[in-house]
C-alpha cells in the first residue's frame, strides 16, 4: 500500500535524518575538542611567550650587573695598581732612608772616633 510505502520511507528519512544529526553532533564535538585543545596550547604558548619574556629581561638585568660589576672590578684592580706603586715607591723610600740614617750614623761614629784623638 501506497500509506505503508510512504511510511517506511518516512521511517528511513527519519532515521538517515537520526543518523546524520549524531555525525553531525560527533563532528562538532570533535571540533570543540579542537578549538578546546588549540585554545589551551595558545594559551600555553603565551605563558610560555611571557615566562620567555620575562627570562630575557632577567637575562639583560643580569648581564647589565655583570658589566657593572666588571667595570667596578677593573676600576679596583686599578687602584690597588696605584697603592702597590705607591707602597713600592714608599718601600724604596724607606730602604734608602734606612742607608742614608745607617751610613750617616757610621760617619758620626767615625767622626765620635776621631774626636777623641783630636787635641
Amino acid at each position: 500500500s501506497i500509506a505503508a510505502r510512504q511510511s517506511e520511507e518516512a521511517r528511513l528519512a527519519a532515521s538517515e535524518a537520526m543518523a546524520a544529526c549524531k555525525q553531525a553532533a560527533e563532528e562538532r564535538s570533535d571540533v570543540e575538542r579542537t578549538v578546546q585543545r588549540v585554545t589551551e596550547d595558545l594559551e600555553m604558548g603565551e605563558q610560555r611567550a611571557a615566562s620567555g619574556s620575562a627570562a630575557w629581561h632577567l637575562i639583560r638585568a643580569l648581564e647589565s650587573d655583570v658589566a657593572d660589576t666588571a667595570r667596578t672590578a677593573l676600576e679596583e684592580m686599578e687602584v690597588a695598581r696605584q697603592l702597590r706603586d705607591v707602597l713600592q715607591e714608599e718601600s724604596q723610600t724607606h730602604i734608602q732612608s734606612k742607608t742614608e740614617h745607617d751610613r750617616l750614623r757610621r760617619e758620626l761614629r767615625d767622626l765620635s772616633r776621631l774626636s777623641r784623638f783630636a787635641p
